[in-house]
């Protein structure tokens, strides 16, 4: 199984990275309005206030499994719960004794100055696991991180990285989230490993996840918002 030490060499020796140029894909919010990871490693992508930009996307996997590269993978802008996002829609795929993995890091900015991202939840609906051992698994690993991770290591802003899983016939979590100290942009660091399992027989797919971004306004907006409250409350008092 791909290790999260594995996960992070991978994105600091990454060869499949993207600058954006030029403007960015403005999300419509219409699920059916898709594009692919390779154009959205080109230009970025908005979603209402947010912009996702600096995708580096890494595949890798033991043939013959299918990992998708980035023509094949869909993204797709969501808001969802109050939260804009970024719906992923691809095809891992991976047979008994296989494993098919990728991992991607990307930037999140909120545009609006007012406000700033206070967490993160990441969530999958579209996973199997049949016909395997108890090593039959798909695993996606999320982290917020502070800077760039192609310029070096940096603490994590999450100390426990959150992950969703499926077990097969045993136990998942198809859903997580995390917290972090407000900021108005993060790097996000997504790691995806299909295993197969032991047995011949076995399979294990992923078809899609999302990541949203919860975000609050920045604290001098909350005093000056207070302010203005106190300052109503006087004048009536005054009437």
């Amino acid at each position: 199984m791909l290790t999260r030490k594995a996960i992070w060499s991978f994105v600091l020796v990454g060869v499949f990275t993207g600058a954006a140029f030029g403007a960015p894909i403005v999300a419509s919010l219409d699920l059916t309005d898709f594009h692919s990871l390779t154009d959205v490693i080109a230009q970025g992508i908005q979603v209402g206030d947010k912009l996702f930009d600096d995708f580096l996307f890494i595949p890798s996997g033991t043939q013959p499994t299918i990992v998708p590269n980035s023509d094949m993978i869909q993204v797709t802008g969501v808001f969802i719960n109050g939260d804009y996002g970024l719906k992923f829609n691809g095809g891992w795929s991976a047979g008994g004794g296989q494993i098919a993995a990728t991992s991607m890091t990307y930037s999140v900015t909120v545009l609006d100055p007012q406000m700033q991202i206070d967490g993160m939840e990441l969530w999958t609906s579209g996973v199997g696991v049949l016909g395997t051992d108890q090593d039959g698994r798909v695993t996606i690993i999320e982290n917020l991180l502070p800077t760039d991770p192609g310029l070096g290591y940096a603490p994590p802003l999450v100390p426990q990285i959150p992950e969703v899983y499926y077990h097969d016939g045993t136990d998942h979590v198809l859903q997580t989230s995390a917290s972090i100290a407000l900021r108005d942009k993060v790097w996000v660091l997504t790691g995806v490993t299909v295993n197969g399992g032991y047995l011949a027989t076995g399979s294990a797919q992923l078809h899609e996840f999302y990541q949203t971004f919860s975000q609050i306004p920045e604290p001098a907006t909350l005093g000056l918002l207070g302010i203005g409250g106190l300052a109503v409350l006087v004048r009536r008092r005054k009437k």
